[in-house]
């Protein structure tokens, strides 16, 4: 999954309610861009893109997941969500 894709995943949730979660595998996550956008903002809210949430594992398959999807997971800190960064 590239930054686009998940970009479009991550829009096309906006108009269901919003993306609740992000989960990348770690082949994944280690080939994105430096630019990407995504970052740590604290220990306790983790990586987070556009305000959305990432979970990265080895064990996980590519997804970008609505909030309903997150919450049956246990998550439940959800953002607002916000515009993508320009990339060059």
């Amino acid at each position: 999954m590239t930054p686009d894709d998940i970009d479009k995943l991550i829009d096309l949730h906006a108009d269901e309610g919003g993306p609740g979660l992000i989960r990348l595998s770690a082949d994944t996550w280690c080939r994105m861009p430096s630019d990407f956008g995504a970052r740590c903002v604290s220990p306790l809210r983790g990586i987070r893109y556009r305000g959305v949430r990432i979970w990265v594992s080895r064990a996980f398959e590519d997804q970008v997941l609505s909030r309903a999807e997150a919450m049956a997971l246990g998550h439940d800190e959800f953002e607002d969500l916000t515009a993508p960064p320009e990339r060059l």
